[in-house]
């Protein structure tokens, strides 16, 4: 199966028998950044491993930081249901932040980004003055 593109209202499937590989290919074409990292640095004195997904451009808007979805362990034989996991948690969040993309906290749930949510009030607001101007001048 070659991925493709999903068109506007499609939506990526993962299902609990999908090879990472897939899931790697799926995700990937479809505007997913896919780091994963088999470390020392800050386990202390045995690897962890760490996966981050990110996407730059979400619901058709180009961000200036990508949205980053993460996890890590340090048991390896945990390895790949924390990668299926965490790519089902990034396609959730693509699903249910449609407005405003999120930020992941550190204890891994996701919220609205903040800086978002005021540069998007922020563009309501210049919007609702330059109406208010252009209503003041046709009087």
């Amino acid at each position: 199966m070659t991925p493709r593109s999903l068109g506007k209202d499609e939506k990526i499937t993962i299902t609990d028998d999908t090879p990472l590989e897939e899931i790697y290919k799926l995700m990937a074409a479809n505007g997913w950044d896919i780091k994963v990292e088999a470390t020392l640095r800050g386990w202390g004195d045995s690897p962890g491993v760490s996966v981050w997904f990110q996407k730059w451009r979400w619901h058709n808007q180009l961000l200036g930081d990508p949205v980053c979805i993460s996890s890590s362990t340090s048991d390896f034989s945990e390895m790949g249901f924390m990668i299926w996991n965490t790519a089902k948690k990034a396609l959730k969040a693509y699903e249910d932040f449609k407005e405003i993309p999120p930020v992941q906290l550190a204890d891994g749930s996701l919220v609205e980004n903040e800086i978002c949510v005021l540069e998007e009030q922020r563009r309501k607001g210049d919007q609702i003055k330059a109406e208010m101007l252009r209503l003041k001048g046709s009087d």
